[in-house]
């Protein structure tokens, strides 16, 4: 029998990883170019981007994952965890918790600043505001739906018991992990770092299921969130930018976490 980690960590990484790929062809063949005197906006949506596209592909994921749940769930209880896979997912858990990505971007903010970096400056709060918007989207969807976690409701992967507390769908440390790597992708032109930034939050979202805090379905749905939000937010944030708007943010230390206060002008 081969396994869990060959049954259900592989195709599950795959099936990450295929997400943020899904749009890339149809985005790069369907991308009208700007009219003449009119300046490009690097990674400025346009109405042929393929979002429907992606928006199916998600939808067809995460339906198949939603089948499998309860089965790569018994598989995950059942199967003894050995110490690597433990640290494995300790480790990746973070690339998705948000006070550690908001002390990160706090820091390199505050280094920016310092330095009179304006462009690295502007590039922390675009990625900043890229995670929160999908993230603040991923705790309202988490209380509206109300589906329990694999370890309060063993026996039945779709309790639904809204705004009482339940809140695995979407997983958030999938969500925020998924934001985090589209916008720092979209940040930087260097080739190796998709090719980081996902499989990393494949892993975060890996561990989730692995850690039994969350359903495989919960992960795929968090991992489109991630992506697609992270996505609309930055070329929103870039169209303002190109129009003359300006935003600045400012991130400071607070009990149980961080504080974001946000200016925009207009």
């Amino acid at each position: 029998m081969r396994s869990y980690r060959q049954r259900i960590l592989l195709p599950l990484l795959a099936v990450l990883l295929a997400l943020p790929q899904a749009a890339a062809p149809l985005r790069a063949a369907t991308a009208p170019q700007p009219p003449a005197g009119q300046p490009a906006v690097a990674g400025l949506a346009t109405p042929h981007d393929p979002d429907l596209l992606l928006g199916i592909v998600a939808a067809g994921v995460f339906a198949f994952a939603a089948s499998r749940d309860l089965e790569i769930t018994q598989h995950v209880r059942e199967t003894p965890h050995s110490a690597a896979s433990d640290d494995a997912a300790c480790v990746f858990r973070q690339l998705g918790d948000p006070v550690v990505l908001g002390a990160a971007l706090a820091g390199t903010w505050g280094a920016a600043r310092l330095a009179h970096a304006s462009g690295l400056e502007a590039a922390t709060v675009r990625i900043g505001v890229s995670i929160a918007v999908p993230g603040v989207a991923c705790l309202v969807l988490k209380e509206t739906i109300g589906r329990a976690r694999p370890q309060d409701s063993p026996d039945d992967a779709w309790h639904l018991d809204p705004f009482h507390g339940d809140a695995s769908l979407p997983s958030g440390h999938t969500t925020v992990a998924f934001a985090a790597a589209t916008a720092l992708d979209r940040e930087t032109r260097a080739r190796w770092v998709p090719w980081v930034a996902y499989p990393a939050a494949a892993m975060t979202g890996w561990s989730r299921v692995h850690d039994l805090e969350h359903w495989t379905s919960d992960v795929v749905a968090g991992a489109a969130l991630g992506y697609w939000g992270a996505r609309v937010t930055d070329d929103w944030m870039r169209h303002r930018d190109a129009s003359g708007g300006g935003m600045s943010l400012m991130l400071a230390p607070a009990r149980g976490g961080m504080s974001a206060t946000f200016t925009r002008r207009f």
